[in-house]
């Protein structure tokens, strides 16, 4: 076994900023912004294993010269685009279903635990949206933060403990109410 060589044959190769930003202007070079936003959502989706298909998606990629999510009925294309559509589909659906509650101190904070790590893209979305207001977004799960101070995004440090932050009075009347009118709909 050589230095860096596991016994199952993979070999760890260290991280090189520079190779990596030559890679992605020739991705980019050869088939357009998109390529890099397919490989970061596929990175995002968090799936065991995706690693060989990320690798055969850029190697046809730069051997094809051209973008290849058309390539729906490749097999690696497909290993990589799907997913991709899982990624896009639950940062859509959370653009939609994420619910923000009040703070005390007026920042609004929202809490949930997705199935991918999604919380980048959606913070980029909220800072356009909610860009006059103060908010955090904390995905649980990963215990992951993020907070808009009005003009950068910023990861918190300690996530554990926002869920228990005190809520707004309007907050906890809003919630009251809620309860009252699921209440008496049941």
């Amino acid at each position: 076994e050589t230095a860096g060589e596991s016994l199952c044959g993979s070999v760890h190769v260290p991280a090189d900023p520079r190779r990596a930003q030559d890679l992605a202007r020739r991705l980019v070079a050869c088939a357009g912004d998109a390529v890099l936003t397919t490989l970061v959502h596929a990175f995002l989706a968090e799936v065991k294993g995706l690693e060989t298909d990320l690798f055969a998606y850029v190697r046809l990629t730069l051997e094809k010269g051209c973008c290849v999510d058309g390539w729906h009925g490749h097999p690696q294309v497909r290993a990589v685009l799907d997913p991709v559509r899982r990624v896009n589909r639950e940062v859509h659906r959370c653009k939609g279903l994420l619910r923000f509650q009040e703070l005390s101190d007026g920042t609004l904070y929202a809490a949930f635990a997705p199935d991918h790590n999604i919380t980048m893209l959606l913070g980029q979305h909220f800072a356009r949206r909610l860009a006059d207001q103060r908010w955090v977004i904390h995905d649980c799960r990963r215990q992951l933060a993020l907070f808009w101070d009005g003009a950068r995004l910023a990861p918190v440090e300690t996530p554990r403990d926002l869920e228990n932050l005190p809520r707004s009075s309007q907050e906890l009347q809003l919630q009251e109410l809620w309860r009252t009118y699921h209440r008496r709909i049941a």
